[in-house]
C-alpha cells in the first residue's frame, strides 16, 4: 500500500498548473478583431483527452488516485477522467478546480 501524504496535497498543485497552462494557452490565443468580434480558440478534443490521460498517469505512478478535468474558458468540460480508485466525490471537486480557475 502506498503511503499517503501528510497535509497538503502536492497533486493539486499539478491539477493546477495543468489547469493554468491550458487557460492560458486558450487566453493567448484569443484576439480582438475588427468590428467587435472576438475570436477566441479551443482546445482540441484529442489534446484535452492527452492532458487528462497524462495527469492522471502520471499521478498513479506516484501512488496517486486522482480526477483530473479540462474546462473551456467559459468553464464547460471538455474531458474528464477518474483514475482508478479515486473517490466519486473527488469529480466534483476536480471540476471546481477547474472552474474556479478558467
Amino acid at each position: 500500500m502506498s503511503p499517503k501524504p501528510i497535509g497538503r496535497n502536492p497533486m493539486s498543485r499539478i491539477s493546477a498548473g495543468l489547469q493554468v497552462l491550458a487557460l492560458v494557452a486558450g487566453a493567448a490565443a484569443a484576439g480582438a478583431q475588427a468590428q467587435g468580434l472576438v475570436t477566441t480558440h479551443k482546445l482540441s478534443a484529442a489534446l484535452a483527452n492527452q492532458l487528462v490521460g497524462d495527469s492522471v498517469a502520471t499521478c498513479a505512478q506516484k501512488g496517486y488516485q486522482v480526477v483530473a478535468v479540462v474546462v473551456d474558458l467559459d468553464g464547460v468540460r471538455q474531458a474528464v477522467l477518474r483514475g482508478d480508485g479515486a473517490p466519486i466525490h473527488s469529480m466534483d471537486n476536480a471540476y471546481y478546480k477547474a472552474y474556479t480557475i478558467a
